[in-house]
């Protein structure tokens, strides 16, 4: 991918993850390039990411995409399902002799010290293969098959776990208390944190989507009340 390319997907998928876009509305290449300062071949590179990404979806009769809606109910159920699937993965993982793949772990989630944390949507790649590898530490291909393909369905909404030093700062500790307690071959404490850190991690994306949306909605109907306005254009009819 080029530079511009880069710049245009990093900004694009910061506005997405914050819920800057609304629901369906779409995003033209044209006017982006403008915004941007940019040809359209690097917007429609960013678009094709973020589209892959489950940010966008394609739209039926136009040539683009739109904001994707995110499936909150289906969420929580694949929520719940990766629940019990990295619960039975830390339980077999800390039953079984430690794997020199833990130490290199606790090395990874030390938190740096003497530099400040920022909120990065981009930390839930590193989130997840933490997760993954302790999945497949555990031996059960199934089952890490499984939780890789859950992860890329819920990604989209697991961005908006790491927008704050606060979060950041917290997953690198929960982090590295599962991983202490797979080293001490404590399989039901590895449990318990682990439930506690997924379970936090599921409340606050839960309660940050539902504010976003009721943002959004707020907004659509402010825009639906003055459809002259230039972002109400943007909406489909």
């Amino acid at each position: 991918m080029t530079l511009l390319s880069d710049r245009v997907h990093h900004e694009l998928k910061r506005r997405l993850t914050l819920w800057e876009y609304l629901p369906g509305q779409r995003m033209g290449e044209e006017a982006l390039a403008a915004e941007f300062g940019v040809s359209r071949t690097p917007v429609r590179d960013a678009l094709r990411r973020l589209e892959q990404e489950g940010f966008l979806e394609d739209t039926e009769g136009w040539t683009g995409y739109r904001v994707r809606k995110p499936d909150l109910p289906r969420m929580e159920e694949l929520y719940e399902v990766r629940l019990s699937l990295e619960q039975a993965a830390v339980r077999r993982l800390a039953a079984a002799p430690v794997d020199p793949e833990i130490d290199e772990l606790l090395k990874a989630w030390q938190q740096p010290k003497g530099t400040a944390l920022v909120p990065d949507p981009d930390m839930v790649h590193a989130d997840e293969a933490f997760h993954e590898t302790l999945a497949r530490l555990a031996g059960n291909k199934t089952l890490y098959t499984m939780l890789c393909s859950i992860d890329e369905h819920i990604r989209v909404i697991r961005t908006n776990d790491f927008l704050t030093p606060k979060r950041i700062s917290q997953t690198y500790r929960q982090h590295r208390g599962i991983l202490l307690a797979v080293r001490k071959g404590d399989p039901e404490l590895a449990v318990e944190r682990l439930s506690a850190h997924i379970q936090e991690s599921q409340s606050f994306v839960r309660e940050a989507a539902a504010r976003a949306l009721a943002r959004i909605l707020a907004r659509d109907s402010d825009l639906a009340a003055r459809p002259e306005s230039p972002a109400a254009a943007g909406k489909d009819r």
